[in-house]
């Protein structure tokens, strides 16, 4: 009886966890996405000036609510990381990717979609991960519409099946209220393609 009682308790208290992948260019703000999303979640979080650059990856664990838990896998972005983004991008367990753009560095934008499209063309089974791409820094951008129109793009020309575009700035945990409640309907609604593991 104590066995099954145990059992029990410990089906009714296990959390879902999702793995999140967390890619971009070097110094697009990923990691300050991550401390901005403990803060939005009211967890303890490091302040933004005080963030170093990722190099190599970064794992940390983020309770959602009491059912779910996402464990976050920020990859580093300097183009000598870069070739570890196919080795997490085409794995089965990964239930979402964040893709973060510097919006405040148009220089660079056609870059990041470059990038982008090199995941998903070396790995086409990805289209099935749902993936929103967070332009940064908006408050900080001359014309976001040129960055909201070419990753539209690039989400329709790939067939990619859940996508959207966020546009927020980094210091403000109220502006990821929609990417992250998008994220978790597309979470629970994938799940008959990427199940969530348990913990």
């Amino acid at each position: 009886m104590f066995h099954l009682a145990r059992s029990v308790y410990k089906h009714w208290n296990l959390r879902e966890q999702h793995d999140i992948l967390i890619l971009g260019l070097d110094k697009s703000g990923k990691t300050s996405f991550i401390e901005t999303l403990k803060a939005y979640l009211l967890k303890p979080s490091k302040a933004l000036d005080r963030i170093q650059p990722t190099i190599g990856q970064n794992v940390s664990f983020v309770s959602i609510d009491s059912h779910h838990i996402w464990k976050i896998i920020d990859v580093s972005g300097q183009e000598s990381f870069r070739y570890l983004w196919d080795s997490y991008f085409n794995k089965e367990n990964i239930h979402a990717v964040v893709y973060v753009v510097d919006s405040s560095d148009p220089d660079r934008l056609q870059e990041s979609v470059d990038e982008l499209r090199a995941r998903y063309l070396a790995n086409p089974p990805a289209v099935q991960i749902p993936i929103a791409i967070i332009i940064n820094r908006a408050d900080l951008c001359l014309d976001i519409s040129l960055f909201i129109d070419k990753f539209t793009e690039l989400m329709i020309d790939l067939d990619v099946k859940r996508s959207n575009v966020f546009q927020i700035s980094s210091d403000q945990p109220q502006d990821l209220h929609d990417s992250i409640q998008w994220l978790r309907t597309q979470l629970d609604e994938n799940k008959d393609v990427i199940s969530p593991s348990y913990r």
